[in-house]
């Protein structure tokens, strides 16, 4: 009962950290073994932190067309930093050069570094929302 309560306080804990801060939101980091994507979240020291900027492109016709929006992606942070895989969660213009790809394209040129567990790189999958707005 007692190490339930304590797990309990320390997930809403990470929750509301989460909530603040101005990184893609964490939702859960697995094992160390990049072959693997784990289901169950384990705890860890330091979330993932973005620390590179790429260039985001937006698709000429989707400016022409004034299609705008948030495409959010779950991204896998591996333990070198890089990102891995990126899975459409939100989309908002799919296929061959639309929003959807300049997202994914996007979030692969960013570097991470990585999150810890137990003082290790840790495998990480986040949130990550990718914006285009008009002017």
């Amino acid at each position: 009962m007692r190490n339930t309560l304590y797990v309990i306080v320390l997930l809403i804990t990470v929750l509301l950290l989460s909530c603040v801060t101005s990184q893609p939101v964490i939702q859960k980091v697995t094992p160390t073994d990049e072959s693997i994507r784990g289901n169950t979240p384990i705890l860890f020291d330091d979330p993932p932190r973005k620390i590179n900027e790429a260039v985001l492109h937006y698709p000429k016709f989707a400016i022409d067309a004034g299609i705008q929006g948030t495409v959010v992606l779950e991204v896998e942070v591996l333990t070198n930093g890089n990102v891995g895989t990126v899975e459409v969660l939100k989309s908002i213009l799919p296929g061959k050069g639309g929003l959807d790809e300049a997202a994914i394209e996007y979030a692969r040129r960013l570097q991470f570094e990585p999150a810890k567990a137990n003082g290790k790189p840790a495998i990480s999958w986040i949130t990550f929302p990718v914006d285009f707005f008009l002017d």
